[in-house]
Formats: C-alpha cells, sequence, structure tokens
C-alpha cells in the first residue's frame, strides 16, 4: 500500500487516533526517543527492558508495533515465539551502524546463535544515522499496515457469514417479484371460475411446451401469458410479445424472422428478430388467427425443427424460444372452413387456456373494479376513497361485451368525471343505470321543470342584464333565467348521457339541445364524445353568466379570447350579438 494511500486513510478522519494500536518498544533510551518524536495524537508507548517485559505487554496489551532496539540483548528464540503467537504484529529493528539493506546483519543479531531462525517478513530494518524521521513514518505505516490487515479480515468474515443471508433475502426478493409478474396480478375470488383455470395454467407453465390461450378480446390473455412466462422455468429470460394481426404479412416475417442488410426495399441495416431476440425465453404471438397462410407455413417450420432463416440470407440459426399464441378466434372452425393450417393448429394446441368472459364471472367485477379504480387513480393522480353505494353492484349488473378493457374506460370515464372522494352512481351513464340489467339500481329520469320552455322563450328574465340573444347554429333563439334560486334546480338535474351534475347549468340546455339534438336523444358513445359535450356546457353556461360576454367568458375559463372562438366554431355554438360581443353591465356603464 502506498504511502499517499495509507495518510489518505488517516488523514480523512476514517481511522481515529484510539484505535490505531499501540507501540511496543524495548530498550529505555529509545523509547524516551520516541516519545519526543512523535508529534500530538500519538499512538500509545509502552516501554520493556527485555524479551520477558515485552511477552508481558504483548499478553495484555493491544499492540500492532514492536520496535527493538538491538543494543538491548534478547533471549534466544524471541522471534519464533513473536510469530506464532503474535503473527500481526509488525516488527521494527533499529541498527547502530549497519545499512538498511543488510538483513542478514540484523537477523544474525536478533536469533541468537540459532542459524535456522530467518528474520520474518513483517520486520524492518531501520538504520540509527536517519532518526527520528525514517522511525517515526515508519511506525505509521507499521500501525496503519496493521489496521488494514484486521480490517480486511474483519469484511472478509463478515462476508462468509452474511453470503448465506443475502442470498437467501436475494432468492426471496426474486421469488416476490415473479409472483407480482405472475398468476398474482390476475384478480379473482377463490370461487371464481377463472380461479380453477389459474391453477391449471400454473400447471401448464412447469412444461416447456406450446400454449394456446383462447378467449374474447379484452379478458386478459397477453396477462395470462406473461403469468405463465413468470411462472415458468423461463421466467428470468426475455419475455417478448407480438402482434400478428396489426403488421402486414412482409413486416411480420421480417419483425419475427429478422433480415439482412439489403433484403428487401428499405433494408437498410442488419435487424435481429424477435424470435433470435427472445432466446431462452417466450414469445406471444398474438392473435395468431389472423396470421395469413404464407406466414403459417414458416411458423410451423420454427416449432417442428427450431430453426429461423432471417429473409435475404441463407444462414440457418437454431433457436430454444417457448411460443404461446392467443387469439379471439375459434381455431377449430377456422381450420374446417380452410383458414388456418390443421398441422400448425396442433402443434400450438398442445395445452389450451380458454378464459371467461368478464359476465360469464360477475363475483369478480366489485374485486376487479377497485383494484382498477386504484389503479387508475394512482396513475392520474385523482384521491378517491372507493365506489359509492350501489355502484359496485350497479357494474356487475352489466353484461361487459367488451370485457375487462371496456370496464376499465368506464372507471377512467367516471374517474375522470369526478369531484369528490367516491364514485357515485350518478356518474355512471344513463345507459347502465337504465338499462335491464341495472334492474332496481336505475334512477328516476329527467323531467323537465313545468313551465321552463315557455320561459326560456320570453327572455332572460333580468332584462338590466340582457344585452344580447343566445342563437342556435340553426337560427332559433333561446333565452335563460340567470335567479340564483333557478340554478339550485338546474344544479340538481342530471345531465344527458349519464356524466352528472355540471355546476352552474341553465337554462341553456333547451338551446343547447336544439342546435345538438343527438345529445339529448342518446348517450355519448365514447369517451371522447362525452368529453366535447361536457366542453359545450361549460362554454355556454360561461357565456349565460356574463350575459354573452366572450371577453369576460374567456377569462373564466382560462382560455385567450381567441381561444374562446375556435372552441365556439368548433361546436357550432352562435352566441351573441351579430358584428359584436354583448356587453356586460359593467360595460354598459
Amino acid at each position: 500500500m502506498s504511502s499517499l494511500t495509507e495518510r489518505s486513510v488517516l488523514g480523512a478522519g476514517l481511522v481515529e487516533a484510539d484505535a490505531l494500536p499501540g507501540v511496543l518498544v524495548v530498550g529505555q533510551s529509545l523509547y524516551e526517543s520516541l516519545l519526543s518524536w512523535l508529534s500530538s495524537p500519538a499512538p500509545e508507548c509502552l516501554l520493556a527492558q527485555d524479551w520477558p517485559g515485552a511477552r508481558e505487554q504483548l499478553t495484555r496489551q493491544w499492540v500492532g508495533v514492536l520496535v527493538v532496539d538491538t543494543r538491548v540483548p534478547l533471549s534466544p528464540g524471541w522471534v519464533q515465539e513473536l510469530t506464532q503467537r503474535w503473527p500481526d504484529v509488525r516488527g521494527l529493528l533499529v541498527l547502530d551502524e549497519a545499512s538498511e539493506g543488510e538483513t542478514e546483519h540484523a537477523a544474525a543479531m536478533v536469533r541468537g546463535g540459532d542459524s535456522d531462525v530467518a528474520l520474518p517478513e513483517a520486520f524492518q530494518c531501520l538504520c540509527r544515522q536517519h532518526l527520528p524521521w525514517t522511525l517515526v513514518r515508519a511506525v505509521e505505516h507499521a500501525q496503519q499496515h496493521y489496521w488494514l490487515e484486521r480490517e480486511t479480515r474483519r469484511l472478509r468474515a463478515e462476508q462468509a457469514l452474511s453470503q448465506p443471508v443475502v442470498q437467501a433475502r436475494l432468492a426471496a426478493h426474486r421469488q416476490q417479484l415473479q409472483q407480482s409478474r405472475g398468476f398474482e396480478r390476475i384478480i379473482r375470488l377463490p370461487e371464481s371460475s377463472l380461479d380453477g383455470l389459474c391453477h391449471l395454467a400454473a400447471r401448464i407453465a412447469g412444461f416447456d411446451i406450446p400454449v394456446l390461450v383462447t378467449g374474447e378480446s379484452g379478458t386478459g390473455k397477453e396477462l395470462m401469458a406473461r403469468a405463465i412466462h413468470s411462472a415458468s422455468l423461463r421466467s428470468e429470460m426475455p419475455f417478448l410479445a407480438l402482434d400478428c394481426g396489426a403488421v402486414s404479412d412482409e413486416l411480420l416475417e421480417s419483425e419475427l424472422f429478422g433480415h439482412c442488410k439489403g433484403a428487401f426495399t428499405g433494408a437498410s441495416a442488419h435487424r435481429i428478430g424477435m424470435l433470435e431476440r427472445a432466446q431462452q425465453g417466450t414469445l406471444l404471438l398474438d392473435e395468431i388467427g389472423d396470421a395469413s397462410p404464407a406466414f403459417q407455413l414458416r411458423l410451423l417450420r420454427f416449432l417442428q425443427e427450431g430453426e429461423i432463416r432471417p429473409v435475404g440470407t441463407n444462414n440457418v440459426r437454431q433457436l430454444d424460444v417457448r411460443v404461446i399464441a392467443a387469439t379471439h378466434r375459434d381455431l377449430a372452425a377456422e381450420v374446417a372452413a380452410g383458414r388456418f393450417r390443421e398441422d400448425l393448429y396442433h402443434r400450438l394446441n398442445v395445452a389450451t387456456v380458454a378464459l371467461p368472459a368478464l359476465r360469464e364471472r360477475p363475483e369478480d367485477i366489485p374485486s376487479l373494479a377497485e383494484a382498477l379504480l386504484m389503479q387508475l387513480a394512482s396513475r392520474h393522480g385523482v384521491r378517491v376513497s372507493g365506489f359509492g353505494p350501489g355502484v359496485l353492484d350497479c357494474l356487475s349488473a352489466q353484461p361487459w361485451s367488451g370485457n375487462v378493457r371496456e370496464l376499465e374506460n368506464q372507471i377512467t370515464r367516471m374517474l375522470m368525471m369526478t369531484t369528490g372522494s367516491t364514485i357515485g352512481l350518478e356518474l355512471l351513464p344513463e345507459a347502465l343505470r337504465t338499462s335491464p340489467h341495472a334492474g332496481m339500481f336505475s334512477e328516476e329520469p329527467y323531467r323537465e321543470e313545468p313551465g321552463r320552455e315557455e320561459r326560456g322563450r320570453e327572455g332572460w328574465g333580468c332584462e338590466e342584464r340582457n344585452k344580447g340573444p343566445v342563437r342556435g347554429k340553426a337560427g332559433g333563439a333561446a333565452r335563460s333565467e340567470a335567479r340564483s334560486d333557478d340554478r339550485s334546480d338546474i344544479r340538481a338535474e342530471q345531465t344527458d348521457g349519464g356524466l352528472g351534475a355540471v355546476p352552474g347549468e341553465h337554462c341553456v340546455r333547451d338551446s343547447h339541445r336544439q342546435s345538438h339534438p343527438a345529445s339529448t336523444t342518446a348517450p355519448a358513445a365514447t369517451l371522447r364524445e362525452q368529453i366535447e359535450l361536457l366542453e359545450t356546457r361549460c362554454l355556454l353556461d360561461a357565456l349565460t353568466r356574463h350575459a354573452g360576454n366572450k371577453t369576460r367568458a374567456a377569462e373564466e375559463l382560462g382560455l385567450s379570447r381567441i381561444g374562446l372562438r375556435a372552441k365556439l366554431k368548433r361546436y357550432g355554438i352562435d352566441y351573441g350579438i351579430e358584428g359584436g360581443d354583448a356587453a356586460g353591465p359593467s360595460d354598459a356603464q
């Protein structure tokens, strides 16, 4: 170890002065000189007049460095005793006139006439004429060397003792990761039909064979494939998925088997196929029923021989990849119709996992909905505590033709619309609340307030605030009252399409129904339509509150005037006086 490294150990404060071993000096004069030469804080120095005294000090004290004055007569055999009983102690021999390199002369002086005694490697010879600085530096270095050797042995011992514990923790952590990616992620109740299917899939995972996963769209075929991979012996290797129905025939072959440079137009570089990237792992071929006959033939060759040939080359490569195929089609019917190869079907159909539709396991819907809600709330940063009364029962009563994917989309829409800590029943679309599947969970449909339509045709109700009419795109005008007592009644009404109450909604609903009749006859079918409907109502509501003043409405909505005009044009809303905007009460003064 270099002196620079040694100084950095002490200079950086990594070793305290009291953590270093003591220095034992054999010889009175050398002891007194060393005490005067050492700087503060000095290590503990001990004195011994002869070897028996040094033996006693070594037995009672923690000594790391032994400084021997060769002028002091020592007992025969002290070198052997020192190396046998205290092998870690570093020795410094102070010679009179001999040079530092004459180790044989020093050995003859310390072994007491015994020619078989060799000077230990831990001993260093110093010339007296070079004192004091050589001795001070040698003492410091010997102490550091002694401490570093002890630390090295301690760390090695700790490593040897902790190795089994670390290995056990790593194995437990690895198993926990595998379980978190496995069947534990598939949410189901113990009495569910899916639970028995998961047990079957876990048994299949232990056999290194192709697996065919079938089920309707949105039932979680890829999730089941990942669970099978995580429970298999290939769990530490890659898992890749390829959608055979989303890629053309030419690209599908290149994506799966790879291609060489110049194999076709646009192949500017060598590409490794997914089969080769999934070596010793698992490859999921999603929607295998949509694959073309040519691709089916290439895939059959790989399943039979385990060989691939990248596009544009004659080099054949041997691979070891487990194939899991998934489809929503009935492959047996496809084989009968001649659209799917029978030999490929039998190659893939070694073990089949048929996932049930969500409507076939309604008992899992409450647990699944709550798990999806927590996951989506965490992803979008929304704080909710759960579903309100009756919501889970209503969700469980739905047929869910889109299965889990449709349920997830519906919960996302409800989460987007909520303003409270729970997801209430009013956030469900009216089609779900009033469907025959919902039964007793449907609510009373919206009823127009008596006389409301007539009041809307008469005017705004507050003439001093009426600075402009509300015009629909078709040219028909409608007005609404702005009295605060009317607003509280209107807020309590249900909105079209099951969006829930929109704060500050007024009689301008009638105008919106005239210009957008589709929004009142049927609920929006997609999330985008629901958002557009909500934006339209917010725009109309802001314009109504500010009596058609677009500048103030834009400020309230956080839009620029140009941005507000663009949205009004997008949704076909003609709100204001032709040739200019309506002025608010303060503008007229």
